[in-house]
């Protein structure tokens, strides 16, 4: 399994920074004045963003006769302990408050406050899910980020860029690891590159109030793979035997390394930080000859109870060529950055149709490939490649009660990106409507309201290839493709006549207000 690879490796990229004599070769993978770059980092989602921040549920509001004193505080929260004796919880709180400031609440207050309270926990339980969520084209350790031992939250306050940063906090026995995921990145072979993250913290002390300077906090750690049958090579020295990956570990005894790659994260790093300050941390790592594609990992060696404050936030982590070193073998086409997976855009239902929407690539003239995998259950029914220039996409000739999975790649002159992480749709089947299996227009509200240019998109339309006839006000109304245009805003008769067989005809009629 992959992370019993990463827990395994046993080869870190430095050691502890404990003499005068070692800061002297640090500075030369850590050059005083910041190297110039080009091209976009090759790690993806560096910025940790995605999945976006734009997805949590809003913050409901409490009531202004509700005691701030009583807001929940954890997802584990509830108005009632006993339900059935309608006692305990939050509520118990609310009486106790009540009787020390001479407040009598009525049973109309004590319905709103538990309503705010179960939309409040919701919300604490959707945040917590997000919080946990594991970033786009990276992978968490231990077990993901699911289990109560793993120490990693995204924060969506104060990131040094974007919204979201990581942050990791308190004790735990075992190594944390978050590492690229789920295929090694293609390097340049001899190219020297920037490696670089952003961090704050608190200065750790121990708990009797002690300073930990040389308290090792982080450890960047790369696997380079080399070419199929070749071996990888520094200075014409053979690093292992051909074909076979070797873990960077460039301590000052290292003969092929000689200069030392000394980049870990130390508790000196944080003095004057106290969560206050966003810091770089940087330096220079050389691809090795016949190097091909590498594995990036940051580890946060396990804390055993030594540092009493443990906290620190990290964000940005960039791995980017530096100019004038960019290595042999240079691509003559840049490879476009692995996507974002396709998000759906909003829409009633779900059943032969589904809007799709993803970030523009960082190259220019990108053009876009989807692959659709229709599924039932874990069978393969089908897989298709469709292909667009936009950023947007309607799948169409969707089938009901299916499960589909969406993913993206980039194409920019002639070269694809990594396929994106897959989105997964599940239509709604024939039949399971509550409105009964009558056909309707579902981009007309309940309250007939409609867009200028309606798409005629239906639900429970058993046969996709109906015969449709529209009249509006009356008048036969040809559409555009799959969109119908009403002459002007206002309200309108729309009467559509259905035929999907000799036996199953419909005529609907609808009074619209079109905007």
């Amino acid at each position: 399994m992959i992370q019993t690879r990463f827990r395994n490796a046993t080869l870190a990229l430095a050691l502890l920074l404990g003499s005068a004599s070692l800061w002297g070769q640090a500075s030369r993978n850590r050059p005083t004045t910041r190297p110039e770059t080009v091209g976009a980092s090759i790690l993806p989602n560096g910025g940790l963003e995605d999945p976006a921040a734009t997805a949590l549920p809003p913050k409901p509001t409490r009531p202004s006769d509700y005691p701030e004193e009583c807001i929940p505080r954890t997802p584990d929260d509830v108005f009632y302990e006993d339900e059935d004796a309608k006692e305990g919880g939050i509520y118990e709180k609310i009486l106790d408050y009540g009787d020390q400031h001479g407040i009598e609440y009525s049973e109309e207050q004590i319905g709103r406050f538990k309503a705010f309270v179960d939309a409040y926990v919701a919300y604490l339980k959707a945040l917590q899910a997000f919080e946990k969520a594991r970033p786009t084209g990276w992978w968490l350790y231990p077990s993901q980020s699911s289990t109560s031992s793993n120490q990693f939250a995204r924060t969506f306050s104060g990131a040094h860029s974007g919204k979201a940063a990581m942050r990791i906090s308190g004790y735990f026995s075992v190594d944390h690891q978050i590492y690229t995921y789920p295929d090694p990145l293609p390097v340049r072979q001899k190219a020297k590159y920037l490696v670089s993250y952003w961090y704050r913290g608190n200065f750790p002390k121990s708990s009797e109030g002690a300073n930990r300077t040389a308290a090792k906090l982080a450890v960047v750690k790369i696997k380079w793979i080399p070419k199929a049958g070749k071996a990888l090579k520094l200075e014409g020295a053979e690093l292992a035997p051909a074909g076979t990956p070797w873990v960077d570990a460039r301590d000052p005894g290292n003969k092929y390394a000689k200069d030392g790659f000394f980049n870990q994260l130390i508790g000196m790093d944080l003095r004057g930080s106290e969560m206050n300050t966003w810091k770089e941390k940087y330096m220079i790592v050389e691809a090795p000859e016949n190097a091909e594609k590498m594995t990036f990992e940051l580890v946060f060696p396990h804390n055993e109870s030594d540092i009493a404050n443990y906290l620190l936030e990290f964000d940005d982590i960039t791995m980017t060529l530096v100019k004038g070193a960019e290595g042999e073998d240079q691509p003559s086409k840049p490879k476009p950055n692995v996507p974002a997976k396709p998000t759906r855009l909003p829409q009633p239902y779900l059943q032969r149709e589904c809007g799709l929407s993803w970030p523009a690539s960082e190259l220019k003239n990108a053009t876009y490939e989807l692959e659709v995998v229709q599924k039932k259950g874990k069978n393969v029914l089908s897989t298709k490649t469709l292909s667009t220039d936009k950023t947007t996409y309607l799948l169409e000739g969707l089938e009901p009660g299916y499960t589909y999975t969406v993913r993206l790649r980039a194409l920019a002159d002639g070269v694809y990106s990594e396929y994106s992480l897959p989105l997964d749709l599940e239509t709604q089947a024939l039949g399971e409507f509550p409105g009964g299996q009558i056909p309707f227009l579902y981009w007309i509200g309940e309250d007939g309201s409609c867009p200028l240019r309606l798409p005629l998109h239906y639900m429970e339309l058993s046969n996709p290839q109906a015969k449709c006839l529209y009249y509006i006000d009356d008048v036969l109304t040809e559409p555009e493709g799959r969109i119908l245009v009403f002459p002007s805003t206002g309200e309108h008769t729309l009467r559509v006549q259905i035929v999907e067989a000799p036996d199953r005809t419909w005529e609907l009629e609808y009074l619209v207000t079109v905007k």
